[in-house]
């Protein structure tokens, strides 16, 4: 097959034995072919290698049929043909940032790998300091290399733990003085200076509040100020749920014809997103009750789903909430009963 052959995250259908199977895919394992004058997929290849990367087996998705390969002494052979005859092939390519008559997409870390490999160095040379400059200088004055031997061995000491000896003990015969100074030890605080800067680049290109990463205040943040510092990030997932949502479409329209033999007609499948900001309950709750006038809109059981409960949970309390209703029913007729009596 020619054309150019791109990698993608691929969203992939198979039949199952009772339903459709649906798999996402990693750009690294599969790749597609797109007619750019069509802009229909013509194929896509999807591969499997081993713990050492070898490519062992290979499945081939064409318009009309899927066609398993495995490697056999460095051939490919065809193992099985699966001809569903869909007419088109059962692969979504969801690419992210797809920019206009592009057929790729870009990491969402794309902006920031500079950064990355800044922040890389920056620490490597900070650790480095750390077991250097950051130790305080010491200065002998008056000595020479004899006054650094091993009691023990007669031998002269290393001059890393010279350096790094917290005691240095020295015997001098002469009449010379002998002076030993520490110097400072470096500061770090330009390598702290330089992290907090990157990282707030990162927060700049990436919309992400600086308290996601690492710089903390003392007082947490109010409501509004997370939602203030969350405005930009939640724009970005909605964006990206928007084109996302249409490859998902695609992927239950295809599951759909899988499964009954026809192709859906219209618009049917819709995909709806959670609201990707952070609402509290007691926010959620207001605004429902002020869309809605008071008027209730949920259900025992949807209220009790709201809260979190899981489904065992709803059945024991509407087992127990009707034994309750009973409960009352039989001390209604009992009252009315007595009240009858009495008359």
């Amino acid at each position: 097959m020619g054309g150019v052959w791109r990698r993608c995250r691929g969203l992939i259908v198979t039949r199952g034995q009772t339903r459709p199977v649906i798999r996402v895919e990693s750009p690294r394992d599969i790749a597609v072919s797109v007619d750019p004058y069509t802009r229909d997929t013509r194929g896509a290849l999807r591969v499997y290698t081993d713990e050492s990367g070898i490519e062992q087996r290979m499945t081939l998705y064409l318009p009309n049929e899927t066609v398993h390969l495995a490697r056999e002494a460095g051939k490919d052979r065809v193992v099985s043909r699966d001809r569903h005859n869909l007419g088109r092939v059962p692969v979504v390519c969801q690419w992210n940032r797809r920019m206009s008559g592009r057929f790729s997409g870009t990491s969402q870390m794309e902006d920031i790998k500079h950064w990355v490999g800044l922040m890389a160095r920056v620490v490597l040379n900070l650790q480095l300091a750390m077991e250097t400059i950051a130790t305080p200088q010491k200065v002998a004055i008056g000595v020479s290399q004899k006054d650094f031997v091993d009691p023990d061995t007669g031998e002269d000491l290393d001059p890393w733990e010279t350096y790094m000896g917290a005691i240095w003990a020295i015997s001098r015969t002469t009449k010379e003085g002998v002076d030993v100074k520490q110097l400072p030890a470096g500061d770090l605080g330009g390598f702290i200076s330089t992290v907090e800067m990157i990282t707030k680049q990162v927060a700049g290109q990436t919309g992400l509040p600086l308290r996601m990463l690492g710089h903390s205040t003392v007082n947490p943040a109010s409501e509004g100020g997370i939602k203030a510092d969350e405005a930009r990030l939640v724009k970005t997932v909605e964006r990206l749920n928007t084109t996302a949502g249409v490859f998902w479409s695609w992927v239950l329209g295809i599951a759909e014809r899988v499964r009954t033999g026809v192709w859906p007609e219209g618009a049917p499948i819709q995909i709806e997103w959670r609201n990707p900001a952070t609402p509290t309950l007691a926010e959620m709750s207001d605004a429902m009750q002020k869309q809605t006038g008071g008027k209730p809109v949920l259900s025992v059981r949807g209220a009790m789903n709201q809260m979190g409960y899981s489904q065992a949970r709803i059945d024991k309390e509407l087992q127990w909430l009707g034994e309750e209703d009973a409960a009352m029913a039989g001390l209604d007729v009992r009252l009315g009963r007595g009240l009858a009596e009495e008359v």
